[in-house]
């Protein structure tokens, strides 16, 4: 569980973004000892909320720990997966690598 910020909604989705909704590789591709990571993901590039395209084949990597010193936003909303497993808020990151078409 990932605690709820301040942010509203339509300051974690304002401008162009991109929504991760898949990893792969997640087991495989970190490593716990520095926070590298290097994951195959897919998602949607989005505008202000909506999704404009979907977005598949691609590579998103970056350091754990760097990452979360570089957190925009942090959604004032709790969501909860598919499988009721996960329940976290939206999270805007500021940069992340990312690789692919």
């Amino acid at each position: 569980m990932i605690a709820t910020g301040q942010s509203s909604a339509s300051e974690v989705k304002a401008g162009e973004y991109l929504e991760l909704v898949e990893l792969q590789g997640v087991h495989s591709g970190a490593d716990v000892v520095s926070g590298d990571f290097s994951f195959g993901a897919s998602g949607f590039l989005c505008r202000d909320g909506k999704r404009v395209q979907p977005v598949r084949g691609i590579t998103v990597a970056g350091n754990f720990y760097k990452m979360l010193k570089e957190i925009d936003a942090v959604g004032d909303t709790q969501l909860v997966n598919d499988s009721r497993s996960f329940f976290a808020p939206d999270v805007r990151f500021a940069r992340l690598s990312i690789g692919g078409k």
